[in-house]
């Protein structure tokens, strides 16, 4: 099989990716939930280093997560009621202020766990935001019959990521530490 026939098989394989625009957001979704699941495991380790203690993991972790449960139903109103794109541009701009200033403190070695709540509410409500803004966005980039497609290749992204982002960011947490999984995410 030649390069020049790659394109051909996938699009024949998946039709949805026959969309430029389309393809575009998947290639985002993938790489954002690959980072979202590194990040989780990142910060989940950095609280345990920092406290010993699997509450305050759970508590992190609950902050990042319970969002999803309050400001999805929301966002989702927002998101058809507001230019999608940009809505999901500013809640990946929030997004990245989070994930930047945990960096940062956690790189300078004054992080405390109140910080890395904070940081995790705040990506928690961004992606909780963004999420749906991106998700209503595929209807409009992909033919309608192509649209199942497409939403499967969504769930694709956000749960094959699941094995993939945790794998990566373990292995860059194991040889840099945690501040660094925070940059690359």
């Amino acid at each position: 099989m030649t390069a020049t026939s790659r394109p051909g098989f996938l699009v024949r394989q998946f039709p949805a990716l026959g969309s430029r625009d389309y393809t575009l957001l998947f290639i985002n979704s993938v790489f954002a939930a690959g980072a979202n699941w590194a990040l989780l495991l990142a910060r989940g380790w950095l609280v345990f280093d920092i406290t010993g203690s699997s509450a305050a993991v759970g508590l992190v972790t609950f902050s990042g997560m319970a969002p999803f449960v309050f400001a999805s139903p929301l966002a989702g109103a927002l998101a058809d009621r507001m230019d999608r794109r940009l809505l999901s541009i500013w809640a990946a701009y929030i997004s990245l202020i989070g994930t930047v200033g945990l960096a940062v403190v956690t790189i300078a070695g004054i992080v405390e766990v109140w910080q890395v709540v904070i940081f995790s509410l705040l990506g928690g409500i961004s992606r909780a935001v963004q999420q749906p803004a991106s998700n209503s966005m595929t209807p409009s980039l992909v033919a309608p019959e192509h649209l199942l497609n497409a939403i499967a290749l969504q769930g694709i992204s956000v749960h094959g990521t699941r094995i993939i982002g945790p794998l990566l960011g373990g292995v860059i947490l194991a040889a840099l530490g945690p501040g660094p999984v925070f940059l690359l995410s």
